[in-house]
């Protein structure tokens, strides 16, 4: 029964941290558009936040010309 439990235990574990994970993505895409939006350049933005540049070009190409002032 114990490792039973250990095994519930470490399965509620994962899917705790990976809904943290996909919650600090969101949290970093909507930062990176706000940044984004207000003029900062792309590699700038990459190095605050640590993200890879290549997410951050991903993330900026789907914003509208109107948000890229």
């Amino acid at each position: 029964m114990c490792k039973a439990w250990d095994g519930a235990m470490q399965m509620y574990a994962d899917e705790a941290r990976e809904e943290m994970k996909k919650q600090q993505a969101e949290k970093n895409r909507r930062v990176v558009s706000r940044m984004f939006s207000k003029g900062y350049p792309q590699a700038e933005i990459a190095d605050m936040l640590e993200i890879p540049l290549k997410t951050v070009k991903r993330w900026c190409a789907g914003l509208t010309p109107a948000a890229q002032k």
